[in-house]
């Protein structure tokens, strides 16, 4: 029954097909927005705040659909980032004449904040052998909400086990209408350590501490069209260009695909996206559906060597059932329309996704399907608590919410190539177990999870981001 709901991504409304006429009855059936006013927003410029309105100056709202209009404008300014905490009232004038009020409290944009950073796939992999030479360090200076328009700067300096220097920059409008913008992103790196290779599920590391033994560069440029609220194309055009040293060529001959020790390539990415989650950070209704088009090479480079053309698709579907009970499900599978040995390409389960029970694991491969199911329970409502007296309201509030949930996952990953040293390919892997989730400041989730895997492998886990 549940995965039936997964795909239902519109709802049908019946009403009255007799035509309404300019009677006192009718007219009393609307409130008209007499003004829009908006306080709080000592950065933000007001054109952002309402870009994410459902509803305008002068516009006439049926009373039955007013509340769940205030309603999906308080969840689409908390998901634009820009705000800890956002307050919409209702003032009347009259019995159908209002105005809206809006107040929100704007985040800390500018983060110059020192990394100090284990270089892992997640967090349980790392406490296995709690190698601190494994460590990055350096900054990042983050300034979010650039110039009140909710432009991103970035720039990034990281030494240390993997360096990494880049700088990215993302205009979300540049339209009178708000519907186009445009981003850039420059990355080089480079690391004395290179995971080359995968056998009995795990990565095989080649390490020199005299001389890099990779080096990439990269940039991409892209451009996203947002026409309504909820509806997102990005359509990305990049150049990459890597190197690894001449002793990986002799240990994987077919890392690049090539048996020289450089590779060039350039990378097209198409991204639909369709979000209608009401808190993107931890939904708790909604749904979310993404498909994907990823071309890696197009064969017009000298050292072009790679050639993949991968689909995506991804459905999340979030629901109430009664009370503080929820149920959500995700599915999302990725499929090569042809198969090469390139063993940079070969990612599946195990990097930013994952089977819960597998963390330990690498399952690499070209096609896979991931199902993850969770049924929560709130145990703490979202609740607001002043822990000091600060002048500073962008720090002193701080809200959270837990949640306790049970969890099953299913995946299947198609390995062509290497099926033979890695046991978890070509097989069913499942996953359950039981979960509490901290939800809190600046868009912070705390996940410790207990989960048994297939082989009945078994232990404590511990996240940092939603389940699914």
């Amino acid at each position: 029954m549940f995965l039936n709901n997964l795909f239902i991504l519109c709802y049908f409304l019946g009403g009255n097909s007799d035509v309404p006429t300019a009677s006192s009855d009718t007219i009393n059936t609307y409130y008209t927005i007499n003004n829009i006013q908006i306080a709080g927003n000592k950065i933000t410029k007001p054109g952002i705040i309402l870009r994410e309105l459902s509803f305008a100056t002068y516009d006439s709202i049926l009373k039955p659909d007013f509340s769940n209009r205030i309603k999906q404008a308080h969840e689409n300014l908390l998901n634009t980032s820009l705000f800890n905490f956002v307050t919409i009232d209702t003032i009347f004038i009259t019995a159908t004449k209002i105005n809206i009020s809006i107040q929100v409290t704007e985040r800390w944009y500018t983060w110059p904040i020192p990394i100090l950073e284990i270089q892992e796939r997640n967090f349980n992999t790392w406490w296995l052998t709690k190698d601190f030479n494994r460590t990055n360090y350096g900054f990042y200076l983050n300034r979010d909400n650039f110039r009140g328009r909710k432009e991103a700067l970035r720039f990034k300096l990281r030494m240390g086990y993997a360096e990494q220097y880049g700088i990215a920059y993302a205009i979300p409008y540049i339209n009178k209408k708000k519907t186009s913008g445009l981003g850039f992103a420059i990355t080089y790196s480079r690391s004395h350590e290179l995971a080359y290779n995968t056998i009995q599920n795990a990565l095989l590391y080649y390490k020199d501490n005299t001389h890099y033994v990779k080096k990439e560069f990269s940039s991409a440029i892209n451009y996203i069209h947002r026409q309504g609220i909820y509806n997102t194309h990005t359509l990305d055009v990049g150049y990459y260009k890597g190197f690894i040293a001449d002793t990986l060529r002799f240990l994987n001959a077919e890392y690049y695909n090539t048996r020289h020790t450089t590779t060039e390539l350039i990378a097209i990415n198409y991204l639909f996206k369709s979000d209608y989650r009401d808190f993107k950070v931890y939904p708790l209704q909604g749904y979310y559906f993404e498909f994907g088009i990823n071309k890696l090479g197009l064969g017009i480079l000298k050292n072009e060597k790679i050639n993949t053309l991968n689909f995506s698709a991804t459905l999340k579907k979030y629901s109430n059932l009664i009370d503080r009970l929820y149920i959500a499900g995700a599915l999302k599978t990725t499929i090569a329309s042809n198969y090469q040995k390139a063993y940079y390409t070969q990612q599946a389960i195990g990097f930013k996704e994952y089977v819960r029970g597998y963390e330990y694991y690498v399952i690499n491969g070209q096609n896979y399907s991931l199902l993850k199911m969770v049924l929560k329970y709130q145990l703490v409502k979202p609740t607001k608590q002043e822990f000091m007296q600060s002048k500073m309201k962008r720090f002193s509030p701080i809200h959270y919410a837990l949640y306790t949930n049970i969890f099953s996952d299913l995946a299947y990953v198609t390995e062509k190539f290497n099926y033979r040293y890695n046991s978890l390919t070509n097989t069913l892997l499942f996953g359950t177990g039981l979960g509490i989730d901290l939800v809190t400041y600046y868009d912070t989730v705390w996940r410790i999870e207990y989960a048994i895997n297939r082989n009945l492998e078994h232990g404590f886990f511990l996240h940092l981001n939603a389940p699914l």
